[in-house]
């Protein structure tokens, strides 16, 4: 077992001399120092090619279709938006273009909202426009339809997205209690002529269905999309699929006292590590290097020469 604060332990070497004992080297040797003892935990390192691993599962999630362009540098971005960019300029993310043609929804859109556990009923009316993007705004006016209900109007602002999905959040909202802030629906008809808008107005603790009918207008909008896909490049790095990849080598930095662990026969060290991250690892972390600490075990053997056992990485 590695020593923990406040074990008891002993110092190797007694109170003032050099700290010696039986050293190790790749395949062990009989006198082991800190000097020695770095050079061997170095060596197994380098034989195992220990790489650190640095998580990508956050980046995953920005894999696939996006109205935005990331291969354009912008100040105000978050962390992840930041990597991608990077991760672009580096050849370890794909970026495609897709043109994309949308309903253009601008027009009036009616419906009725029914009686519901929980819900409310309303006749809605929204008054949409688009105009060269995917954005939605207007207005809305609700009509109650049932006792103890409330009704009102306000405004509308909205995207609609390349999959023809509609989020429309309303100000104020529908209703009292139960009230309505956002509508979600999905367009399934002809880009041109009578069609309908299906889904549901939702609240925080509720949602009623509802299907919106209207006309689209017969000009649709088009968009430029973009398809991001993990490169080959990156794919080459991947320690664990959609989890991690391998960052840079680990290099041991010093080592502290050599300790016994309350017999003659096994010591543990602590150590200082570093690893100067590869290209990968600086465009996804934003950083150049990292560092850490660790602990080592050594054990005598049999025929009085020391080997390293086990190492951790903290």
């Amino acid at each position: 077992m590695f020593s923990r604060p406040g074990d008891l332990v002993k110092p190797i070497g007694g109170f003032c001399s050099l700290i010696l004992i039986a050293s190790l080297v790749a395949c062990g040797s009989d006198v082991l120092t800190v000097g020695s003892a770095r050079r061997m935990l170095q060596a197994k390192l380098d034989t195992e090619g220990r790489q650190f691993e640095l998580s990508y599962a956050s980046l995953l999630k920005m894999m696939g279709t996006s109205m935005q362009d990331y291969s354009i540098p912008r100040e105000k971005v978050t962390a992840d938006q930041a990597a991608l960019q990077r991760l672009l300029k580096a050849d370890y993310v794909v970026q495609n273009s897709v043109d994309v043609k949308l309903p253009n929804l601008t027009g009036e859109w009616e419906g009725a909202m029914r009686k519901s556990e929980g819900g409310g009923c309303y006749e809605v009316s929204f008054s949409l426009r688009m105009k060269d993007s995917p954005s939605v705004d207007g207005t809305y006016r609700a009509v109650a339809r049932c006792f103890m209900e409330h009704g009102g109007s306000g405004t509308v602002t909205g995207t609609l997205s390349p999959g023809n999905q509609l989020f429309m959040r309303v100000n104020p909202s529908i209703g009292a209690v139960p009230n309505y802030d956002h509508g979600e629906f999905r367009f399934n008809g002809p880009f041109e002529g009578p069609t309908k808008l299906e889904g549901r107005l939702v609240g925080v603790m509720n949602y009623g269905a509802i299907t919106l009918r209207g006309r689209v207008n017969s000009s649709p909008i088009l968009i430029k999309t973009y398809e991001y896909t993990i490169s080959p490049k990156f794919k080459n790095l991947v320690a664990t699929e959609g989890r991690t990849f391998q960052a840079g080598l680990v290099k041991i930095d010093s080592f502290g006292a050599l300790l016994l662990e309350g017999v003659e026969t096994a010591a543990t060290a602590r150590f200082q590590w570093h690893v100067d991250f590869n290209e990968a690892g600086r465009a996804v972390s934003g950083a150049t290097s990292k560092t850490g600490e660790g602990e080592a075990l050594f054990r005598k053997q049999p025929d009085g020469k020391w080997v390293l056992t086990e190492y951790r990485l903290r």
